[in-house]
């Protein structure tokens, strides 16, 4: 069976590793060879789409040319429901945004996207790629040097434990298909 080509992709943040993955992304052949090519957008701050510092203005240039949509937004300061919102008007959501950010927003995160699946914002969000570029975190355990790890655990146990679903809903039911990924690039 063959997966379809997404419609809708997003990525959240681009730097090195989310401009890396739209890269890939235009570069693979199932994408040139797709009848009708996936909308991409890259989830970049106001702030950053309007910058009037040179080297943004160029990198969003950049992201342009490889047909990327600048899509305004802030995982940190935006509401838990205002990124489901926003996030469900997409098929795919691949987290590249920055390791510094400040704690529990990648679970943050996940929650949203949970709740874009669930219905929030279009129904049509079914596969994410959380923020876990380097390292299995599971094999690093909990209680480690970095709270980033914890995180990442907490993160995974939200993705792994989604089939509870809330009441009334059916077990099993719109459940988002997620992929953990290990990278030398991005590495924590």
């Amino acid at each position: 069976m063959t997966t379809p080509t997404p419609q809708s992709i997003l990525i959240i943040g681009a730097g090195d590793l989310g401009t890396a993955g739209l890269e890939g992304l235009v570069q693979h052949p199932s994408y040139s060879s797709a009848a009708q090519n996936p909308k991409i957008a890259i989830l970049l701050r106001p702030a950053t789409i309007n910058t009037a510092d040179a080297a943004k203005q160029r990198q969003n240039a950049h992201l342009r040319t490889l047909g990327a949509v600048l899509q305004p937004g802030d995982v940190v300061a935006e509401s838990e429901a205002d990124r489901a919102a926003l996030f469900g008007r997409f098929e795919v959501v691949i987290g590249c945004s920055d390791m510094g950010l400040p704690a529990g927003t990648q679970v943050r995160i996940t929650r949203a996207v949970l709740l874009a699946a669930a219905g929030v914002g279009g129904k049509r969000l079914t596969r994410y790629f959380p923020w876990q570029w380097g390292l299995d975190y599971d094999v690093v355990g909990e209680g480690s040097a970095q709270d980033l790890f914890d995180e990442q655990l907490a993160v995974r146990g939200l993705l792994q434990n989604q089939h509870r679903k809330q009441k009334g809903e059916k077990e099993g039911e719109r459940e988002t298909e997620w992929t953990g990924s290990s990278s030398a690039r991005g590495s924590s």
